[in-house]
């Protein structure tokens, strides 16, 4: 199997200081969700790969978040994983594969805000809706804008995300970009990794920015140029 390397197509899942893997790295990484797709029939598989990155997680001790850049026919996609010592799992979208881990002893951990951050910009990014994933706001260049944000969704921008202690476990307040909408939601976070949108405000219906798509398990990032 051989990785190319053209540029690309998008930003990654959530922020952080991803690191490029390169060479062997890459091409086991490659092998190793490779073989992951071809255990699940219901995942696309017929991919070529082309750039890889990692992240670690706070959250989960040990562990990358894996981004995936393939080609998918005529299109260009990125796919997400997450491997630590219990091996690599395919993000395809649903809670199912998150809470599976959360149930590994010593797998999660939320003791710090930045853990919780961590958790939280994960789970909202790559758990979707019938429209797509819950994408956290955290600065107006993690959206491409067709138009300019008005002084409304510019507000709930500029205050960002915000994390407090509580008895049971975090409180988040977060903007988030959802179905063409902005709303400022507010979230439970117990220890064991249950969330939950405990309440969301709307701050704009009609969100003019260029939309993502997805092709199962893989997101197409939107060109600038695309509504």
């Amino acid at each position: 199997m051989t990785v190319d390397t053209p540029g690309w197509c998008g930003p990654p899942i959530i922020a952080g200081d991803w690191a490029e893997l390169e060479g062997a790295e890459a091409l086991t990484m490659a092998y190793e969700i490779g073989a992951a797709l071809d255990q699940r029939s219901e995942l696309v598989n017929d991919v070529k790969v082309e750039r890889l990155r990692v992240l670690p997680l706070a959250c989960y001790p040990g562990a990358i978040l894996v981004e995936m850049q393939a080609r998918l026919g005529e299109q260009t996609g990125l796919s997400n994983h997450l491997y630590g010592p219990w091996g690599l799992v395919t993000l395809d979208g649903s809670s199912a594969p998150i809470h599976d881990i959360n149930e590994i002893e010593g797998a999660l951990s939320l003791r710090t805000e930045e853990e919780a951050r961590a958790y939280h910009a994960l789970f909202c990014n790559t758990v979707r809706g019938d429209d797509g994933r819950f994408q956290t706001v955290a600065s107006t260049a993690d959206l491409v804008w067709t138009a300019a944000p008005d002084d409304a969704v510019f507000a709930a921008i500029t205050i960002g995300i915000e994390v407090r202690k509580t008895a049971s476990g975090w409180e988040i307040e977060s903007p988030i970009a959802y179905a063409g909408t902005m709303f400022v939601s507010r979230f439970e976070l117990t220890r064991g990794g249950l969330i939950e949108m405990v309440d969301d405000q709307p701050v704009e219906d009609d969100l003019r920015i260029a939309r993502e798509s997805w092709a199962v398990q893989f997101r197409i990032p939107p060109r600038e140029d695309r509504e």
